[in-house]
């Protein structure tokens, strides 16, 4: 896919819950290009992957104390590109994944490198990966071997090193449209995956190869801003045409056996889902005039629209703190024309299970979070500019 291909920028926003004051401090600014962040037990390690615009390939970040990013060693790089990062949940492990493999390396800041997993897949392609289990990972995305392309999810078992068994979400497929794209995992049987991909460009430009889309509302163009910095753009719906599939699709069989349920019937596709337990989750979802953001308290029984965005607003992550506290992020462009604005980031807060939301804004489209003892950490993309950032919520007195 095109959109493994994009550059973008990073700042790493750290939150501290229930606040009525907050002060914001730049950390550390010129970080490469960053899309998955995660964190351990520990909330003061957050881990963030990427690409790096010098050429070196993948990409990994650390920090151990929230006041310093260190990229370590190239020598782990599965690819040209990495795309998501996850902490096992016994805090051992981290697991990348992007456009050609799966990495392991040991948590905290001496990170031994390991060579790429061997898999049962001649190539793969992926933006998410979960913890699961103990000492094992979920990986969503497309997988091929010699037998044919599974969409859906790969699953390891008896931790690094072990075997990976790759689940078929059957009756969805990317023939249609339904790309297996993030998945949450509250069970060890019980899985959902929000799945879909947006419509075909009209505009012959963004067919070049220096033009990459990266979703419905995203695309990059490389080598436009001083040093090789991408220039991230805001698509307009004049640029797209058809309809936007989506769908969710659930097994209570560890991936035996899948029902969907829910598709939006066109109407738009899925970014992130979280789910708090196997019958409480958030999805968001977007097309090109509208984002929102849908809720089931039954298992996917029935899903309720709780927000919906009009205009041209974008919503990518979604993370679940309980079945009450829930956080959204996303963006759109800056006042003015699509192109080549930069961005008004956009975090969402429920403390009432989406009945009401804070909204707060601030510089940077939310890309990616993770959150761990009352601190969240989330990726956001700017035009050309990338910095790491910190923000503190205290309760006044």
């Amino acid at each position: 896919m095109l959109f493994l291909r994009f550059l973008v920028s990073l700042a790493l926003i750290a939150r501290f819950a229930s606040a009525t004051s907050n002060t914001w401090n730049t950390l550390y600014q010129d970080v490469n290009v960053i899309f998955g962040v995660s964190v351990g037990t520990k909330s003061s390690e957050v881990y963030a992957t990427g690409y790096s615009s010098s050429g070196q390939g993948g990409i990994l970040f650390y920090s151990g104390d929230r006041t310093d990013l260190t990229q370590k060693p190239q020598t782990w790089s599965v690819g040209g590109l990495n795309m998501d990062v996850a902490v096992s949940n016994d805090d051992q492990t981290v697991c990348l994944v992007g456009a050609l493999g799966i990495f392991y390396g040991q948590t905290g800041p001496t990170f031994w490198a390991a060579n790429p997993q061997s898999v049962p897949w001649n190539s793969m392609v992926s933006q998410n990966v979960r913890p699961f289990g103990n000492s094992d990972f979920a990986v969503v995305g497309r997988f091929t071997n010699n037998q044919g392309t599974s969409n859906g999810v790969a699953v390891s078992s008896s931790g690094p090193g072990g075997s990976w068994t790759v689940h078929d979400i059957a009756g969805l497929s990317e023939q249609d449209g339904y790309y297996a794209r993030y998945g949450s995992f509250p069970s060890a049987t019980t899985w959902y995956v929000s799945m879909g991909n947006w419509p075909h460009e009209t505009d012959a430009k963004l067919e070049n190869w220096s033009v990459v889309r990266v979703s419905s509302r995203l695309s990059v163009t490389f080598n436009v801003l001083n040093e090789g910095v991408p220039l991230i753009q805001f698509m307009s719906a004049r640029h797209l045409q058809g309809t936007f599939p989506g769908a969710i699709a659930k097994t209570t069989d560890g991936g035996h056996t899948w029902t969907k349920v829910f598709d939006s019937n066109g109407q738009f596709y899925f970014n992130q889902i979280d789910c708090f337990d196997v019958n409480n989750c958030f999805a968001v979802g977007e097309n090109m005039k509208s984002a929102v953001i849908l809720k089931t308290t039954d298992g996917g029984a029935n899903w309720a629209n709780v927000m919906t965005l009009n205009g041209p607003k974008s919503l990518h992550a979604v993370t679940m703190i309980s079945d009450s506290e829930i956080w959204v992020t996303g963006g759109q462009p800056s006042v003015g024309q699509f192109q080549f604005k930069d961005w008004v980031g956009t975090y969402f807060h429920s403390i009432d299970g989406g009945a009401t939301w804070t909204e707060t804004s601030y510089n940077g489209y939310g890309f990616d979070m993770a959150w761990e003892g009352g601190v969240g950490y989330s990726s956001a993309l700017f035009k050309g500019h990338a910095d790491m950032w910190t923000y503190t919520q205290s309760q006044q007195s």
